[in-house]
């Protein structure tokens, strides 16, 4: 058994013992956390609700005293934490997955407009397989292409993952997808990526743009920046 993280981020092993000592123990858990897209730290005082993997990285579904609602925290991002005597108040598990509806994905919120993506025959068995937003929608189309309309509502991750798959996909629209799609090589990461296919010409095949990258990576919904809203983490 092998196997590859990809953006693994490091973890200290006695913060997880920490949170999942409070998980278990249904104690509340303090602690002292960093928000990545703020580049802002505040104490927290949370109750736990579940671990969750995702990505190759550790993140905690909690009710947040602080904000007075459901959160996500990166476990890399608690700077110092402790278990606290006081009971976590518990949260059942259809609650917990509403008030954090969508937050962990390619989308957050409700969605704003769907995107209709057209897969090469290469890829087709593999797309249909998988499922980027349980509202999918997908059918087999001519020449063994296979399109699939998924709902969003903030593109920045469904443009990473449509890049990803390169010359084998093609956004058909919305216009405004497709345009920031085949704007550049880089996918918003800092890492290069192969342009999409360019819309069928004429009725011909497909074309190619210059670019970068040969395998596509699995469209693996990861979660939102940390923020202060419902829906995105803490």
């Amino acid at each position: 058994l092998h196997i590859l993280g990809m953006g693994v981020r490091q973890l200290d092993p006695l913060l997880f013992r920490t949170v999942a000592s409070a998980l278990g123990s249904r104690l509340r858990l303090a602690m002292h956390y960093c928000s990545r897209s703020r580049d802002e730290a505040t104490e927290r005082t949370v109750s736990p609700q579940r671990l969750v993997f995702y990505r190759d990285n550790w993140y905690l579904d909690a009710w947040c005293h602080l904000r007075d609602d459901a959160r996500i925290f990166a476990l890399d991002r608690i700077r110092g934490t402790e278990v606290t005597p006081e009971p976590a108040i518990d949260l059942d598990e259809d609650g917990l997955d509403t008030r954090l509806e969508d937050s962990y994905g390619i989308f957050h919120g409700e969605a704003q407009a769907t995107a209709l993506l057209r897969f090469s025959a290469r890829m087709s068995r593999w797309v249909s397989e998988a499922t980027w937003r349980p509202e999918q929608q997908g059918r087999w189309a001519g020449a063994g292409d296979y399109e699939l309309e998924v709902p969003y509502s903030d593109p920045t991750e469904l443009i990473r993952d449509i890049l990803s798959y390169g010359p084998d996909v093609e956004v058909v629209h919305p216009a405004e997808l497709r345009e920031q799609v085949t704007a550049g090589p880089c996918g918003g990461d800092g890492q290069q990526h192969r342009r999409p296919r360019a819309r069928r010409q004429g009725g011909g095949r497909f074309h190619d743009h210059a670019g970068c990258g040969d395998r596509p990576a699995d469209p693996v919904q990861r979660p939102a920046a940390d923020g202060d809203r419902r829906s995105l983490p803490a």
